[in-house]
């Protein structure tokens, strides 16, 4: 099985910290996400970009990472953190949705 790059995904989505590997083609935000939290050994740099990504893609669809993150122990207590996130750039920007992509 191939490993993600995740930098280079984070890149694509346009975090500057890797903006220089940009891939072709953009990921999915949501998947991307969860993917990473589901990793046991993520890099500490690509961590860093876990909460640009939240706050930046607020629209992702956020019940479908809940739904699926309980189905996965790794992932279930860290996205609790993430959407802590999420829903503290919402009470920022009154002009964030919540719609879902």
């Amino acid at each position: 099985m191939k490993k993600r790059d995740y930098a280079g995904d984070l890149g694509a989505l346009g975090y500057t910290k890797f903006s220089y590997l940009k891939e072709k083609k953009s990921p999915d935000p949501k998947e991307l996400l969860f993917d990473a939290l589901d990793e046991r050994d993520l890099d500490s740099r690509i961590v860093e970009g876990l909460p640009w990504l939240a706050v930046t893609y607020v629209d992702m669809d956020w019940d479908w990472l809940v739904q699926n993150a309980s189905l996965h122990p790794c992932i279930d207590g860290k996205i609790g953190w993430v959407s802590l996130l999420h829903w503290q750039s919402i009470s920022l920007d009154p002009k964030a949705t919540t719609s879902g992509s």
